[in-house]
């Protein structure tokens, strides 16, 4: 016999059939990653706003839900005023790559929250979302808007939040 030191064509095509099944896994890992980081962020979002809500309720000082962007990131901040002077309660950074917030207000204006302007897009820095003491029910902020809602995308899946005006209580959609 022959040393024969080469590969075949039918070795080549089977290397290159694995290493495009891993290339498709990974792709599809990627995508699945993307879904994850919108369905994770909302339920942050929804979770920090029942939190405002109920803190606003039940203590004296008045409490805000603000979502804001800032270096490529997005972050939720429970605030109180004392004095005229907002400090922050709670910050926490949302894990959303490549994703984007946006909200509607009672009027159905759509804004992106972003901190660079948008060709054709209407932006805000950000969101600050006001419950009354009362009922805990949506209040106008300080740009006069109640907010109906807010949606975060990422990588082609989205999730909305939906707020009842007269209660303050959020839904996913």
């Amino acid at each position: 016999m022959r040393d024969s030191r080469g590969f075949t064509l039918i070795e080549l095509i089977i290397v290159m059939a694995i290493v495009g099944i891993i290339s498709l896994g990974t792709i599809l890992g990627v995508g699945i990653l993307g879904y994850g980081n919108a369905k994770s962020a909302t339920a942050r979002i929804k979770s920090l706003s029942d939190n405002a809500r109920i803190e606003n309720m039940t203590k004296k000082e008045e409490y805000f839900l603000v979502i804001y962007h800032q270096d490529k990131n997005y972050y939720l901040s429970i605030q109180t005023e004392k004095n005229g002077i907002r400090i922050n309660k709670k910050t926490e950074k949302l894990d959303l790559r490549k994703g984007s917030i946006s909200f509607q207000n009672k009027d159905g204006n759509r804004f992106l929250i972003s901190s660079q302007a948008v060709e054709g897009v209407d932006v805000r820095d950000k969101l600050e979302i006001e419950f009354t003491k009362e009922t805990g029910g949506l209040k106008t902020n300080y740009l006069s808007e109640i907010v109906k809602s807010i949606e975060v995308e990422c990588n082609k899946s989205s999730y909305k939040i939906h707020f009842v005006e007269a209660t303050g209580k959020a839904y996913v959609d």
